[in-house]
Order: structure tokens, then sequence, then C-alpha cells
């Protein structure tokens, strides 16, 4: 796969994600869900950095819930008018989300407050289409966490199928990896390794 462009990459994982019946994604999703939850790292955590997945990605809705209903500060990004940077919105609800720019799920700057400052006990939840072994991820190509992650100073997490875990994905200097990967199996931790 790291011979490949990075477009092909995510046409072939689309594919994949596309293609996975539901109720396999339940079981998937399920499992990825405990397996969250009982990272001390999710747990330590008093800030949770996520996103609201689209139906082929890994679900964090119910993680979502489960974060607020746990106490913790939930904030989720919104796509600036700079183009390339978002901002994390702290919300109290699934409710507090609005269809934004590229059709995303993101916090109505209306109902909610920006986050002038990251916490540094914060487990941010990265999207990926797909990662690899070195936790390096494939996402949609706009690069807004490669730049958030630059300065992101609390703990990064991927969550990916293991039908979209490859060895080697094409990756450039920018590219950030995730200090924690997690499959519907297994952990990898930073250095990531099998």
């Amino acid at each position: 796969m790291a011979d490949l462009t990075k477009d092909a990459v995510r046409w072939w994982l689309r594919r994949i994600l596309g293609a996975l019946p539901e109720a396999e994604k339940k079981d998937m999703d399920d499992a990825l869900f405990s397996l969250v939850i009982a990272q001390p790292e999710y747990r330590q955590a008093d800030t949770l950095l996520c996103y609201c997945s689209t139906p082929i990605e890994p679900d964090t809705r119910r993680l979502i819930r489960h974060a607020l209903n746990g106490g913790k500060r939930v904030a989720l990004p919104r796509c600036t008018e700079q183009k390339g940077e978002m901002m994390f919105y702290r919300i109290t609800s699934l409710d507090d989300l609005q269809t934004g720019r590229y059709s995303l799920l993101e916090p109505d700057p209306a109902r909610c407050e920006p986050l002038s400052k990251i916490p540094d006990h914060s487990l941010c939840i990265v999207p990926g289409l797909g990662f690899d072994h070195a936790g390096y991820r494939i996402g949609q190509g706009g690069g807004y966490y490669d730049r958030f992650l630059l300065g992101y100073t609390g703990v990064s997490a991927g969550l990916c199928y293991e039908a979209c875990l490859l060895p080697l994905l094409p990756h450039e200097p920018h590219d950030c990896r995730v200090d924690i990967l997690l499959t519907e199996k297994r952990r990898f931790s930073a250095p990531l390794s099998i």
C-alpha cells in the first residue's frame, strides 16, 4: 500500500468500509466501544475530544454519550473559515450538532462554547479511514487533524477496524501518528508495534 497514492488508498478503504454488513459492523463497534472505555487514558481524561462518526466509520456516538453521562467535558471540532483549520467546541448533547462543512455533524456555535484552551488531561479520538502499524492514518484529505495534532499535548487515539489496519500507508513528513491505536480486537501503543 505504501507505493499507492493516498487517493487510491482512500478509494480502496471506502469500498471496504461501505461493504461491511450492518450486523458485523455493529459487533465490531460494540467491541471497540468496550475496549476504548477500558483504557486508562480514557478513564483518566477529564476531556474527550472526539468527532461525530459517519455511517461507515467506527461509531463514536455511543462513546460521546458515555463520556457525557460520566461527567467528562466533551468537545467536537468545527471547521473554521481558515482553510484547513478547526476549533473544538464543548457540547452537552448530540442535539448540539448541526450539519456543517463537508456534510459532517459539527457543534452549533450558537449553542456551544469554543474551548479556548485544550486541557492537558485530554484524550483526542482521531478519525481515519484506515491506519497502519506505525500509527499513521489515511483521513479524508483535508489535513485538519495533522495541523491540530502538531500542537496537541494530550493523548491521541485512532479507532480502526482490523480490515482497515494495514502494514504501511503512504505518509508525508507533516503527517502525525496517533499515540494509541484501537481495533475491535486489540490495542497498540506508541511506539506502535505488532
